[in-house]
């Protein structure tokens, strides 16, 4: 099932798409596909910024959003949504982490724009090492980036673990918004017990609560 949908979305018509996986497909099947299919809608410039424009527009739409002080955000890698023009907003303070290589536990958040950034071994930047940190505890709104999520909220990332880790951390009344494009919100993910699921789902069409109740049987 195709969520989000078919047809035209922002950027204009969406290209062929591999089928989904079918119930009962494994995390590797899942990734797999939903790289494919991201990558595909993320290929064309001008799409994936139509893509990441509106998703940014529905982000800063929402009552969360302006209530908000202090927003962990992410520097997009690879295919992933970008959200760099949402950090340009001068009435928040944005944040990203830092991971220690190495380290299982070894995570911390720092103010983007006021600490030098490096190259993870991963490929994703973060900021340097020895920067000041920021407590978990003053975060108000965190926005995670996934190759796919289904409708309870589960999320599928690269299987490093890092916002597993992460979330838990945070004010359990912090919304977690999962960010991605709306061809990738399916039915139902594998997951497992420690997975800490989302509270909303942004996409390009606007931001949704999740609502477990609503996933199909």
């Amino acid at each position: 099932m195709k969520v989000g949908g078919d047809g035209a979305h922002a950027g204009g018509e969406t290209p062929p798409l591999p089928a989904e996986p079918g119930r009962g497909s494994t995390k590797t099947t899942f990734r797999a596909w939903a790289r494919l299919v991201r990558g595909s809608l993320m290929n064309d410039r001008a799409r994936a910024e139509a893509l990441s424009a509106a998703t940014v527009a529905g982000i800063r739409r929402s009552p969360h959003y302006l209530s908000a002080t202090k927003v962990l955000t992410y520097l997009a890698f690879g295919s992933e949504i970008d959200l760099d023009s949402l950090t340009s907003d001068p009435t928040k303070r944005f944040l990203i982490t830092r991971m220690e290589e190495g380290e299982e536990n070894g995570l911390s958040v720092h103010e983007l724009g006021r600490t030098k950034l490096e190259r993870h071994p991963f490929g994703l930047l973060q900021p340097v090492a020895g920067g000041r940190a920021v407590e978990l505890e003053e975060v108000d709104l965190v926005l995670v980036p996934g190759l796919v999520f289904d409708l309870a909220g589960h999320r599928l990332g690269y299987g490093k673990g890092l916002y597993d880790r992460l979330l838990p951390r945070l004010r359990p009344e912090v919304p977690r918004f999962g960010i991605a494009h709306s061809l990738l919100l399916v039915n139902q993910l594998p997951h497992d017990a420690h997975d800490a699921p989302m509270t909303h789902l942004a996409t390009e069409e606007g931001v949704r609560i999740v609502r477990p109740s609503s996933l199909a049987p």
